[in-house]
């Protein structure tokens, strides 16, 4: 598809999506913006185009960057109406086919002037932009930073950045990390770590409840999550993501495992957490687990002895459900003992009410 004397690309920040621009036409000069998505198979879809409104007839469009919140588009294009020869644009997604787009917004003359600009891009924050631009130069091109006015700037994101490491050793381990709606099972997006120490950066927008976990073969992916249903400003969030060596005698805390207030049924968006025990054990067709079920300290001993062994009961009837054979599985409840933390905050109960389960056999 690409006959033109000019291409590039541009990779989302979930992973999922590229954006390039290129000629279709042989030799051609004027590139259209076009993407292709990864499929489930690990290959990358044919490159469709971005639609009319993005691309015009008869102009150049190139350079384009989409910003963390995986919606707004900024890219260069020499159409009629700019500052200069090639000027900075933006547009915004507004559904998941990637052909439908608000009309592009020049900039203004804050960001283009009488030269050319392209290659725009902007850190995490949406704060700063920082492009390439022919005006006032040092040589035939500079690169240049902007501060960004409120209209210019993309809808807020969260820096979600930790370290992965063996909760065994304490050691950074090189590992992919995998985000997806909570409760969904299709995969968000993908990153992976600095192979040195562990270290990773992931960029979420709001408007989601995410689950994000480490994968490494011979470990089990302990999960984490973070609700970020309400909008608000951008910001960074430190989380420390650990992997559980699959071996005798180790315990691995489910975090996302969700119940009710007082109650013992499993709530929907506990699911995919279970399929990936289901998934552990029938994988290690001879292992034997522990189901183990905690409380904090309020309510009656009698009560949280109850509430934690029927809960217990009710993750074990999952894994049945999914053919694992149930003299695999025990499930005892420890109501409020065991606490790992101090009951004397929200945050202490909510960490000591918790499910796990201990590897008996392998």
């Amino acid at each position: 598809m690409d006959y033109g004397e000019f291409s590039g690309a541009y990779l989302s920040n979930d992973g999922q999506t590229i954006l390039m621009y290129f000629s279709e036409n042989i030799s051609g000069n004027l590139c259209d913006i076009y993407f292709s998505q990864l499929r489930k198979a690990g290959d990358w879809s044919k490159p469709k185009s971005v639609g009319k409104v993005i691309n015009g007839k008869n102009t150049d469009e190139v350079s384009p960057f989409l910003a963390s919140d995986g919606k707004t588009l900024y890219f260069s294009s020499n159409r009629s109406g700019g500052f200069g020869s090639y000027d900075i644009y933006m547009s915004r997604r507004l559904d998941d086919s990637w052909k439908k787009w608000s009309e592009p917004k020049n900039l203004g003359e804050l960001i283009n002037t009488s030269g050319w600009e392209a290659y725009y891009s902007l850190d995490a924050s949406g704060k700063y932009a920082y492009m390439v631009s022919t005006n006032d130069s040092y040589g035939l091109e500079d690169i240049v930073r902007i501060p960004l006015i409120e209209e210019a700037q993309p809808d807020p994101v969260v820096l979600i950045n930790g370290k992965v490491f063996d909760s065994k050793t304490g050691k950074g381990i090189a590992a992919e990390i995998r985000y997806e709606e909570l409760g969904h099972e299709e995969v968000s997006g993908v990153a992976r770590t600095n192979p040195e120490d562990g270290s990773f950066k992931i960029i979420l927008p709001y408007g989601k409840r995410y689950s994000f976990s480490a994968n490494v073969d011979g470990y089990f992916p302990v999960s984490e999550n973070i609700d970020l249903m309400q909008v608000e400003k951008y910001k960074e969030i430190l989380k420390d993501l650990q992997l559980v060596p699959i071996e005798v005698g180790h315990t691995i805390r489910l975090n996302n495992i969700f119940f009710d207030f007082g109650k013992a049924e499993l709530r929907p968006e506990s699911f995919p957490e279970l399929n990936k025990v289901a998934k552990l054990m029938r994988e290690n067709p001879d292992m034997e687990i522990e189901v183990s079920g905690y409380t904090d300290n309020v309510g009656s001993d009698s009560f949280n002895l109850k509430l934690s062994t029927n809960r217990t009961e009710e993750v074990k009837k999952y894994l049945v459900s999914k053919k694992i054979n149930k003299n695999r599985i025990i499930a005892k409840g420890y109501g409020k003992e065991n606490p790992v933390t101090s009951n004397e905050t929200e945050e202490g109960q909510q960490q000591n009410r918790r499910v796990e389960f201990t590897i008996l056999k392998k």
